[in-house]
């Protein structure tokens, strides 16, 4: 009788594997970490975005620079408002854009699409 309350333990402690319960608590721990981890990831890819748009328009102030420095007009344009017109034709930016606002060094910033 002995030998058969042992060997019956052994049998039961033997077996390999996880329970339902221990799966479904791993699966819920994961999905509250996915939970937690995806909305703060999902904002580095915008970022990344804006700090390519940012590379991009100082390549495009530093090319502008380049291009007048050498005697060149912009767009054959007279005026800015001329080449904001161009600019908005072109739907290169936004047409409901104040063009008298100024900021702190006097320069006009044009917002892009």
């Amino acid at each position: 009788m002995i030998k058969n309350l042992s060997n019956m333990l052994k049998k039961k402690n033997s077996k390999k594997g996880f329970t339902l319960i221990e799966l479904i608590v791993v699966i819920a721990i994961l999905a509250i970490l996915a939970a937690i981890a995806i909305p703060r990831l999902s904002g580095f890819n915008d970022k990344a975005k804006d700090a390519v748009a940012d590379a991009n328009a100082r390549t495009l102030n530093s090319a502008t620079a380049i291009y007048e420095a050498n005697g060149n007009t912009l767009l054959g344009a007279d005026d800015d408002s001329d080449l904001y017109d161009a600019l908005v034709a072109g739907d290169l930016v936004q047409d409901d854009v104040d063009l008298t606002t100024v900021n702190w060094d006097g320069e006009v910033w044009l917002p892009v699409k």
